[in-house]
């Protein structure tokens, strides 16, 4: 099915019906090709132009939709012309009846929210799982730029997302179109492949070590790492030193621990340490923390070249020390963990009792723990991976 949208030959074609009359100073409306029964409603006779006008758009690729604010236009006409409710007069001074309610002057927000889901695949995050359907979290699908291939919850950006088919939407249209999208929009819980690895370009497999492209239909993320996982296995980079030396990471982090006689040991499980961080779908039940009685000991490092694996910034990491987990004055120091994959402090208070650690703990066995978020409702997650590691 080919369409032609808003187009200066889809104007042209429809001007014996929309051009102004100018013995009346009035708009012309067409009428509908075909008539809906008088008896239907102003809702049912909305609900019939959308229905139809979205179906004539089923199955076209998102880069062959018409405009933004074309499609509004459209739809805006369309259900002008369904309102409709008879016609009268006669010799081209006929003029309509509208249903009671008459037309509306632009679209309803449930119209602007079925045009926002076919635009774009915005799903509700079941963050506390299917079986509870009020903590859900309104997210939509990011299919280009930095987070290409994550669910984005981010309200701010779906709003600037819905401003693009009508700029004049006030604010409390606004909210009431973000709630119908609340009630249409499909439920989908967080990817628990324990084996997918969202990297920053395509999702690592690590059973198979193979890697693929990101699919919104398997793939709910919200957050990824920083740097892709190369296609074959690379060479340790080698680094010469001032002194002339040849320095491998492989062999400072056995260093490190040396000259203890586990000293090789003790770096592989380090790696595995590395290994798990970057694996948010495995259930792992433990909590990793590097300790030294000495300064440069290397936990610093170590801890920013994880960091850097989420990149700075990303969400796809965060930083709770074990005093902000509950208790007072830190209501809101938990709404990070809804994105992130891995928790990454730099210092822990020394020398302190932590009396509220009830949420440290639920979150290292996987069990529910509330997030106060500020200016919103309070909903509870089971975190889709159970470590969270600390330096």
């Amino acid at each position: 099915m080919t369409l032609s949208i808003g187009t200066e030959k889809d104007k042209k074609s429809q001007s014996n019906l929309d051009e102004l009359d100018s013995r009346s100073g009035e708009n012309q409306q067409p009428k509908d090709p075909k008539e809906l029964p008088p008896d239907w409603s102003r809702a049912q006779r909305i609900n019939h132009a959308t229905a139809a006008y979205l179906e004539e758009l089923a199955g076209l690729d998102p880069t062959a939709l018409p405009a933004k604010l074309t499609s509004n236009s459209e739809l805006l006409a369309r259900t002008t012309r369904a309102c409709i409710r008879e016609w009268h007069g006669e010799n081209g001074k006929e003029r309509p009846t509208y249903v009671p309610g008459g037309a509306p002057a632009a679209l309803t927000a449930w119209q602007v929210a079925m045009l926002a889901a076919r635009w774009h695949r915005i799903r509700r995050i079941a963050h506390a799982g299917l079986g509870d359907t009020t903590l859900d979290e309104l997210s939509y699908y990011q299919q280009t730029g930095a987070k290409r291939g994550l669910y984005v919850t981010d309200e701010s950006a779906l709003r600037a997302l819905i401003l693009n088919f009508d700029q004049d939407i006030p604010d409390p249209k606004m909210k009431e179109i973000i709630g119908k999208l609340y009630d249409i929009a499909p439920r989908v819980e967080k990817t628990s492949d324990r084996d997918a690895i969202p990297c920053r370009s395509r999702v690592f497999d690590f059973r198979t070590k193979t890697q693929r492209e990101y699919d919104p239909d398997i793939d709910v993320f919200t957050s990824k790492l920083a740097v892709d996982c190369p296609l074959t296995k690379p060479d340790e980079p080698m680094r010469l030193l001032s002194d002339g030396s040849k320095w491998k990471f492989s062999n400072w982090l056995v260093d490190l621990f040396e000259p203890l006689p586990d000293a090789e040991d003790v770096a592989n499980t380090v790696w595995e340490i590395i290994s798990a961080s970057v694996r948010p779908g495995v259930r792992w039940n433990k909590a990793a923390f590097f300790f030294s009685t000495l300064g440069e000991s290397g936990k610093g490092t170590l801890l920013e070249m994880i960091q850097h694996l989420f990149g700075e910034g990303s969400g796809a990491y965060c930083s709770i020390p074990l005093d902000q987990w509950g208790g007072p004055g830190n209501d809101f120091k938990l709404e990070p963990l809804l994105t992130a994959i891995a928790v990454l402090v730099d210092e822990n208070n020394v020398g302190e009792h932590l009396p509220f650690l009830g949420n440290f703990k639920s979150a290292v066995t996987h069990d529910r723990i509330p997030i106060n978020r500020k200016g919103r409702k309070v909903i509870t997650i089971r975190l889709a991976d159970s470590r969270k590691w600390y330096g």
